[in-house]
């Protein structure tokens, strides 16, 4: 849920310059909501979470612990949806430039059958996590969860009807900003003299994360890992399995040529950051 609803923001913004035609810019947001995720939102939880919880009552150093069959599992999917970009930029790279219009209907092809398999696989994902194995994404060996730090947790003070009601007025108001947003980026893109992708890769989802960036830093804090890694990774395996495959087909079905073909340098870029935050999170521990 907290991935969810903290990429409302992409996928508004995103659904808007889809219509706009603005493909440059959902594809460089979609990239650095993911790298966002992994490195800044993570690495803060991290980083912060080791600092507040460095000492033991004993003084001595502590590591923080989370599951590690939890961030493996998503872990590999999101490997997975990393082939999935860099196939179409390898494909593109070497199939004959001659025929461009051949050659860019190919990839879109691939794209589209790739985005209906990453669809089922989030699916599939979802009933592992939520069904069949739960067990696994509990929080058991991460962080604390005493009856004790159950008692102190403050009550809600929203009913869910209230909460939906915000949530979905919120949502409106974020519909109108996104198309504000969405309709000056050229001439904010040319006052600045900077490019669109780079105001799709740092400047949105930056803003737009804010909201997991705030909710894995106060997990950590509380020595709930499992809650940070939660909260990081699931919402980086939603943008890869999830928000980006289903642009790719609302693209196919509003005929927008909206595909899988991302910038070489960013696809390696997130291949590489990919294989960073495995190596990181194999052992389920962490420190500052």
């Amino acid at each position: 849920l907290n991935a969810t609803f903290g990429n409302a923001v992409e996928l508004i913004v995103s659904i808007v310059a889809l219509k706009k035609n603005q493909i440059e810019v959902v594809q460089s947001s979609m990239l650095g909501s993911i790298l966002s995720n992994l490195l800044l939102v993570m690495g803060s939880s991290f980083l912060l979470g080791g600092l507040v919880n460095m000492k033991d009552d004993s003084g001595n150093g502590t590591e923080q612990t989370f599951t590690s069959a939890m961030a493996q599992t998503t872990c590999s999917l999101l490997a997975l949806s990393a082939a999935s970009m860099i196939i179409p930029a390898t494909l593109y790279s070497i199939l004959d430039s001659s025929d461009q219009h051949g050659k860019t209907e190919t990839i879109l092809w691939h794209s589209r059958g790739t985005a209906i398999i990453l669809l089922i696989l989030y699916a599939l994902y979802l009933c592992f996590q939520l069904r069949t194995h739960k067990n696994l994404f509990s929080e058991g060996s991460g962080g604390t969860s005493t009856l004790d730090e159950e008692a102190d947790e403050p009550e809600s003070v929203m009913s869910p009807w209230s909460a939906t009601a915000v949530l979905v007025a919120v949502t409106v108001v974020v519909s109108f900003c996104a198309d504000y947003l969405v309709g000056s980026i050229d001439s904010i893109a040319k006052d600045a003299h900077t490019s669109k992708s780079f105001i799709g890769l740092i400047l949105i989802p930056i803003v737009g994360n804010a909201a997991e960036h705030a909710t894995a830093c106060v997990m950590a804090v509380r020595n709930k890992m499992d809650l940070a890694t939660g909260v990081a990774i699931g919402s980086s395996i939603q943008i890869a399995l999830l928000v980006t495959p289903l642009l790719v087909v609302l693209g196919w079905a509003i005929n927008v040529p909206m595909g899988l073909n991302f910038n070489i340098l960013e696809t390696v870029i997130f291949a590489v950051s990919v294989l960073v935050v495995t190596g990181t999170v194999q052992d389920g521990k962490s420190n500052y």
